[in-house]
């Protein structure tokens, strides 16, 4: 992919370190088992070989929070909701993220009413912004 076109910052390595520092928050919240490897392909826009995989009570709008919050720190430019339709990364509750506008009306659901796990969340990138 061209280098303008990643969900991230440009800068691959650096985002993966980010994302390294809360993973296993994250996994242990949201996702289960997602890998640094895993992370890396979706950076790249490349579609992992294994999807990563929501627990079974995450919905697609703590998923989204969780977005939102890595742009927030610069892992994800604001753009990606485009980038991640065009991968199959994300399996929530069985069914990949389809499309940019799941993603936004998502987003925007998140703004009616919180998302079920947005303290924790919130918890986890103060922690992050602490680290850095």
């Amino acid at each position: 992919p061209e280098k303008d076109n990643l969900a991230c910052n440009n800068n691959v390595e650096s985002a993966l370190k980010k994302v390294e520092l809360i993973l296993d928050d994250i996994n242990d919240l949201i996702f289960g088992a997602s890998t640094p490897k895993q992370w890396e392909q979706v950076l790249n826009n490349e579609t992992p070989k294994t999807p990563i995989i929501a627990k079974g009570n995450i919905t697609i709008k703590d998923v989204v929070y969780l977005f939102e919050k890595l742009c927030d720190v610069g892992v994800f430019r604001i753009q990606y909701k485009t980038d991640l339709a065009d991968i199959k990364a994300f399996k929530i509750r069985g069914k990949f993220i389809k499309s940019q506008t799941q993603l936004t009306t998502a987003l925007s659901g998140c703004r009616k009413k919180q998302p079920q796990f947005k303290k924790q969340l919130d918890k986890i990138f103060s922690k992050f912004k602490a680290q850095t």
